[in-house]
């Protein structure tokens, strides 16, 4: 019954892209992209009037860093490294997780950025 469900979506999936061939970059890409957008625009909006920008591209952020903080990376590092690629006019980044395991450690993951 999972494996049907599954096929289905991964069916559904592939007519939507042929349909309508336009995607979002995931991997907390397009959080990002919009966490920075607004902090630019708080930046230029004075007084309280910029507490809600702030607060909305805060809440943005949790996305990657949650996406950061499952695959064991240093949320600090790669989360500014995210937002530096953002900031610099790159076209976005994404987190890219690959998988690494061996027979002794099957879950290990590599956690990467990866321009967009």
């Amino acid at each position: 019954m999972e494996v049907e469900r599954n096929l289905l979506d991964a069916m559904n999936v592939g007519r939507n892209v042929i349909m309508d061939p336009r995607l979002v970059p995931g991997g907390g890409a397009t959080e990002m992209a919009l966490s920075v957008a607004l902090t630019e625009r708080a930046s230029k909006v004075e007084g309280v009037g910029q507490w809600p920008y702030k607060a909305v591209a805060k809440a943005l952020e949790v996305i990657p860093r949650t996406l950061i903080q499952n695959c064991g990376g240093s949320t600090i590092r790669t989360l500014t490294a995210l937002r530096v690629r953002c900031v610099g006019g790159n076209g976005g980044a994404t987190l890219r997780v690959t998988p690494r395991g061996s027979m002794s450690c099957p879950n290990l993951v590599h956690l990467s950025l990866s321009l967009s």
